[in-house]
């Protein structure tokens, strides 16, 4: 996650270049840094404080200093709306963010002229020729290498929990439109299962689950609502395999949900050659070792007992 930030960070500087400040570039950020999503947006947050004071470090851009303005949506679309456009008041070239389905959808509408929108999250579909774009590998595509491995590892019957907001309507829709599908015959969803994102418990729901006797388990969701579901799991006692979206990348959330996370828990992720140009979906297993790619990595939780998946050859 922290990658992808920075990533994402350096490869908009220079529509940053454009911005008239006095002594500095200056790049507003829309984050949940409160509310459900505030895991994932605090550590983008992190992130992009930990590249500004490496690009100031060395000399800024054209001799400004870069300064990331971050507004704190607090999870809530609504809110999100009202930035974008008290943002959008003052001009800037660029705006990074959302991080969330929801937020980020509601601020595209706002930006058919412009400025440059960059959600953070996969799981929008920017209209073609839009001012808007979504970070990493589509959604759809996330699903799609856990169903293949699923059906490497000859996990078949596959039982699938989401919220019932826009990231779990997304993923559930993804889900269902892959399994059964050519290059996932191989695999069924034997159970289904959504909870609304500001439930304190998924209890029924992943005991109904269990019934299904499924091979292995998906928890789509990100921040607070999935370290609720990863408390049911480990106490209706699931012992199957359970995986979930890269968007729970973060250490701070690993460790506060490591006295409870499933023994065996997975997400996707995506490895990049050295010339770019050959992408490859893998698959990691780890630990309820949480772990801060930062400080010391004898005990990430993300350890790699990796498999990789398919690799496609980009012109």
């Amino acid at each position: 996650m922290r990658a992808r930030t920075i990533f994402v960070a350096a490869t908009l500087l220079v529509w940053a270049s454009l911005a008239q400040a006095a002594d500095t570039q200056d790049i507003n950020v829309i984050l949940p840094l409160t509310g459900g999503g505030a895991f994932l947006g605090k550590a983008e947050q992190q992130s992009l404080q930990r590249y500004e004071k490496l690009v100031n470090s060395t000399g800024g851009i054209h001799g400004k200093s870069l300064k990331f303005i971050f507004h704190d949506d607090q999870s809530s679309p609504q809110v999100a709306v009202q930035l974008a456009n008290q943002v959008k008041a003052t001009n800037p070239p660029v705006i990074l963010g959302s991080a969330l389905v929801a937020l980020c959808n509601a601020m595209a509408p706002l930006m058919k002229e412009g400025p440059l929108v960059y959600c953070f999250s996969p799981g929008i579909q920017p209209a073609g020729g839009s001012f808007v774009y979504s970070s990493s590998t589509s959604t759809k595509e996330l699903a799609g290498a856990l169903l293949r491995y699923f059906g490497r590892k000859g996990w078949k019957k596959v039982a699938l929990i989401t919220t019932t907001d826009a990231t779990g309507q997304d993923a559930n829709r993804n889900f269902k439109t892959l399994v059964g599908s050519e290059g996932h015959k191989d695999v069924e969803l034997v159970a289904e299962a959504q909870m609304n994102p500001g439930e304190v418990s998924a209890a029924a729901q992943i005991q109904r689950l269990k019934g299904a006797n499924p091979d292995v388990l998906v928890a789509w969701s990100t921040g607070g609502p999935v370290g609720t579901i990863f408390k049911a799991i480990h106490d209706a006692g699931v012992e199957v395999p359970v995986a979930t979206t890269n968007g729970n990348m973060t250490y701070a959330q690993m460790t506060q949900y490591a006295p409870f996370l499933p023994k065996e828990l997975a997400r996707r992720i995506r490895r990049h050659r050295r010339d770019d140009r050959l992408h490859a979906l893998g698959f990691l297993r780890f630990t309820a070792v949480a772990c801060d790619p930062f400080r010391d990595r004898s005990h990430c939780c993300h350890r790699p007992r990796a498999r990789r998946l398919d690799v496609r050859a980009r012109a």
